[in-house]
Parts: C-alpha cells; structure tokens; sequence
C-alpha cells in the first residue's frame, strides 16, 4: 500500500510550479518502492487485512507478537504440534487475552501451553496458529490522516529520492572543501528517527 500520494509530494518538490514530463510514473514508483521499505524496516503489516500467523512455541511461553497492529478482531487460536488445527485444539477465548485490547499487538495465554519437548528439542515448531485482523490503516487517505508524520517523512524521503535520481549508487561527493556522504539509498536522519517511534519491537 502507498503510504503518500503522487500529488502530496509534487507540492513539495514543485511548488507553485509545474512538474517535469514523466514526473507522476517515476515519483508513483518511488512511492511504492519506498513505502515497501518502510513496512519492512518498521516490521509491521500496514495495510488492514485479514491475517494468518504462525508462531513457534517455548515450553511455558504466553506472549506472541503479532505483525500486524492495531488488531480489530480475533478469528481463532489454535496450539497444535501436529498441526492438524482441528477443533479440539482451538483455544477458547477466555484462554488468551486478545491483542485487540494490547497497543502492541500482543497476544497473552492465560495459561502457558506445555510443549512436548523431545530430547535435544526444545520448541514446538510453527504449533501456535493466530488468525486475526490488524493493520495501521485501511488505505493510503486512511494512512494519511491516521499517521501524518510517517506519510510526511515519506513525502520527504521519495522528494530527495526524485532529487537524487541520476545520482543513485553514489556514496559521496567530492570538492574544494573536501568530501561529504550523501547515502542516497539510505534513510535521511529524520525521517528514521520518526520511523523509530513505530517499529515493532519484540
């Protein structure tokens, strides 16, 4: 999901002006290139969705970070080490305290799950199964209006983007004065100090 439009960031590059030929297809392709970084680098499902996780499971644990949050619903949570997720091992809802009433995502058992630890193994693999629905927004104008400091620090990033786009690869510039880095596939220092504040930590 784009996390800006084409039109937001042609009133920061070109204002009050008119924008270069060709410049909607390559800024739109910016946008998408960049708002894929930014889900990857915050770690987070960002567009609303009906989601399917899997998680492996420690002896005793009860806390499991989903990826996508602010969660909207709880369709169902299995643990089962076989992995047959038949009715008998769905959980009932009073087992777990759901994610929707945790910020973070989280998911909390009330009871620990005992895992049938073989000798040598200590985890069930992929034996915790969560369908649910969560995301940041529904679509791009949702996005906007809900986090405007990450869609202006995506405005930014794509606006050095287009500046820099004959200069891609380049790690830096040289002259009279001596050398700066300009890291143009990097992150400009502000726009990852806003990302910081909403990247998933488990």
């Amino acid at each position: 999901m784009d996390l800006t439009t084409t039109t937001r960031v042609a009133n920061l590059v070109n204002a009050g002006g008119t924008a270069p030929a060709s410049f909607n297809t390559t800024v739109a392709i910016l946008i998408a290139t960049v708002s894929a970084a930014v889900e990857r680098y915050l770690d987070r499902g960002i567009q609303i969705a009906a989601r399917t996780e899997y998680f492996d499971v420690t002896n005793q644990q009860r806390v499991f970070a989903l990826k996508a949050y602010p969660v909207s619903a709880v369709s169902g949570v299995w643990f089962d080490e076989e992995q047959g997720w038949g009715s008998e091992t769905e959980l009932d809802s009073s087992e777990y305290r759901s994610p929707v009433y945790d910020p973070r995502g989280l998911l909390t058992l009330a009871i620990p799950q005992n895992v049938y630890i073989t000798p040598g193994v200590d985890v069930a693999y992929r034996s915790m199964k969560i369908t649910y629905t969560g995301g940041m927004a529904a679509d791009t104008a949702g996005f906007i209006s809900a986090f405007p400091d990450i869609a202006g620090a995506v405005d930014h990033q794509v606006a050095y983007l287009w500046h820099r786009r004959n200069e891609l690869g380049i790690a830096s510039v040289s002259g009279d004065a001596g050398s700066v880095s300009v890291g143009a596939d990097s992150w400009l220092p502000w726009v990852k100090v806003i990302l910081e504040q909403y990247r998933r930590r488990t």
